[in-house]
């Protein structure tokens, strides 16, 4: 490499085991290396179509898992509903407030958090921040689920963050 004088050669130009000179700086060494490989590419582009088939799908799975925290199961059923799944979320939902928001928190936080939902069901107990948009069957639930104390004051008894789908 750089300590050799210009006369020595190093055992990769002896023998020719590769097709550039290592010995000569790294930007003359790229400008061969690039040459070569989008010839490879224009060649063998076919080799990558198996690249995208699995790596397309498992990217977007990796993303519904780190993203929305689902677990393998509902990532893998939100990849399979993928272009049939819409959601709206109410006016003033936010991912950042709705995963703030913890069990024994108060109706009124969560008010102060996520403003009103869309819906409240059985009897005030379940409060919805998101449904399927349009005619969609497969969208992302966000609710959460009350309990009453002994002065009615509604306290969450669970947050619930999972993909809906049709069975």
């Amino acid at each position: 490499m750089f300590f050799r004088n210009r006369t020595e050669k190093c055992f990769c130009c002896l023998t020719g085991l590769v097709t550039f000179d290592p010995c000569q700086s790294p930007q003359s060494a790229e400008d061969q290396i690039s040459p070569l490989l989008i010839l490879m590419l224009k060649k063998n582009w076919y080799l990558f179509t198996p690249l995208a088939i699995v790596g397309l799908p498992a990217f977007v799975l990796a993303y519904y898992i780190l993203a929305f925290g689902y677990p393998i199961n509902e990532a893998v059923e939100a990849v399979s509903h993928f272009f049939k799944s819409s959601t709206r979320y109410s006016m003033k939902y936010s991912a950042d407030h709705f995963s703030a928001i913890r069990p024994g928190m108060d109706g009124k936080q969560v008010f102060d958090y996520l403003g009103v939902p869309f819906e409240r069901r059985n009897n005030d107990a379940e409060w919805f921040y998101s449904l399927p948009q349009g005619s969609a069957k497969a969208y992302h639930e966000r609710k959460i689920i009350f309990d009453r104390d002994a002065k009615n004051v509604p306290h969450v008894k669970e947050v619930v963050k999972s993909f809906h789908a049709p069975k």
